[in-house]
């Protein structure tokens, strides 16, 4: 097919020498977040993995704090299986709602999702459209500590 979904656009080189492709880029509509009563977050596809780690812990909810050291947004975390420090979307997520190429919306559960590193067997031929994922109550104070050591760590493999 000619189509390439995109997200955030952190990762990714285009050739100029492409042709005859049509990107399509989530918009506004596909940035929201919410919560349930269950502590599930729910996040749109096209919002930014750091937000939805900022929401976690203004929440007080932890196990999204890798997140916050992750470029991009949560469909390429899904795509490519993203992780750090020993954390990944695989150990987190509980469901991806998608859309095929014929309009036809369903949601995936995680566990029918093979997950390896850097990649998953999803169809290249799916929009992500939302996530669910698991987390715990915690102390506020824990997880903003948690966050600044994966942060400073971060920093230090980096350099």
């Amino acid at each position: 097919n000619n189509f390439f979904i995109m997200g955030a656009g952190s990762n990714l080189l285009i050739s100029e020498n492409i042709k005859n492709r049509i990107f399509i880029k989530l918009g506004k509509n596909f940035n929201k977040i919410s919560l349930t009563k269950d502590n599930v977050v729910i996040a749109g596809c096209s919002i930014l993995d750091k937000n939805v780690s900022d929401f976690a812990c203004e929440n007080h909810l932890s196990g999204l704090e890798f997140l916050s050291c992750i470029p991009g947004t949560i469909g390429g975390g899904i795509r490519m299986n993203s992780g750090c420090f020993g954390t990944e979307f695989k150990d987190v997520l509980l469901s991806v709602q998608v859309m095929d190429f014929n309009g036809r919306v369903y949601t995936i559960n995680s566990k029918d999702i093979n997950f390896d590193y850097r990649k998953t067997d999803l169809s290249k031929n799916l929009i992500f459209l939302s996530a669910s994922f698991k987390s715990d109550k915690a102390d506020r104070k824990l997880i903003e500590e948690d966050i600044f050591r994966l942060k400073e760590k971060k920093k230090i493999h980096n350099t």
